[in-house]
């Protein structure tokens, strides 16, 4: 274990397992939103992102296979895409050549470039200038990324450790869900894109399809939110039977005398990309 989660709980502990344990069972795109909205219990995370790309080796474009928009602002994440923000964004660039965990506010002091320091002075106008971003690499150029902003984070290492536990699970989890569910690469509205619901196109090497959707599915939807549907057995303690089967049979434990998981006060969900 992870010696900075030695001063977690037994009820926080708990709330990381069965979250551990969820991901093996998350197959469509609506799971793996609601498994990322259940981490705001354990981490004071404003918005979140999470995707799969690679970065091409001969020009340096993204090429991107699944992005699921978690509670970003639809409006950065068209000028995000529209001015190739990923071709000057530090902590995307370092990400996909080091694949280690991330604090944003310390990679973008390392960073002082021109183009840099215009995608960073845009950033901070969505509120993107403290946050973390960490991921698992699939090869040398490709993998995951998943992004949290929030000051708080930044901040106190310990969120950082309970991310790094959950990461590589969720990586497997999104990677089964962007399989299974092939009919979209970006899972997100095109209303929130602000595109045309036809259209299919390519940022100089970023390609991705647009479909329709007939439900939206950013965190506006109040059956995604902590406090609802899927977050509600957890919050009140009460695993799922699995879990408490597979603790019970494989360990000889028990997880009714564990006392119920702590509330972080969520913070609103607007958000954007970073």
């Amino acid at each position: 274990m992870h010696h900075k989660l030695s001063h977690l709980s037994k009820r926080d502990l708990l709330f990381l397992l069965e979250l551990i344990n969820r991901s093996t069972t998350t197959h469509t795109d609506e799971e793996m939103r609601n498994l990322l909205l259940c981490t705001k219990h354990l981490i004071p995370a404003e918005d979140i992102v999470a995707g799969l790309a690679t970065i091409n080796d001969k020009n340096q474009d993204l090429e991107v296979k699944r992005i699921l928009n978690i509670s970003y602002s639809p409006d950065w994440l068209a000028l995000y895409m529209e001015r190739k923000y990923f071709l000057r964004d530090p902590v995307l660039q370092t990400h996909y050549k080091t694949f280690q965990s991330q604090v944003w506010s310390e990679t973008y002091k390392k960073h002082s470039s021109p183009a840099e320091k215009d995608f960073i002075s845009h950033s901070r106008d969505f509120g993107l200038i403290n946050g973390v971003s960490l991921g698992v690499a699939t090869s040398s150029t490709g993998g995951s990324l998943f992004s949290f902003s929030g000051r708080a984070i930044s901040r106190h290492p310990q969120y950082l450790a309970i991310l790094e536990t959950l990461i590589p699970h969720f990586h497997s989890a999104l990677s089964r869900v962007a399989t299974l569910e092939k009919s979209t690469d970006i899972s997100l509205p095109n209303s929130d894109l602000g595109l045309d619901p036809t259209l299919s196109a390519g940022y100089g090497g970023t390609f991705f399809k647009i479909q329709p959707h007939s439900h939206p599915i950013r965190s506006s939807s109040t059956s995604c939110l902590p406090g609802t549907n899927s977050c509600r057995l957890l919050e009140q303690g009460r695993p799922s039977r699995e879990f408490r089967e597979d603790l019970h049979e494989n360990h000889g434990l028990s997880t009714t005398s564990l006392p119920l998981p702590r509330k972080f006060p969520l913070p609103h969900l607007s958000g954007s990309l970073g």
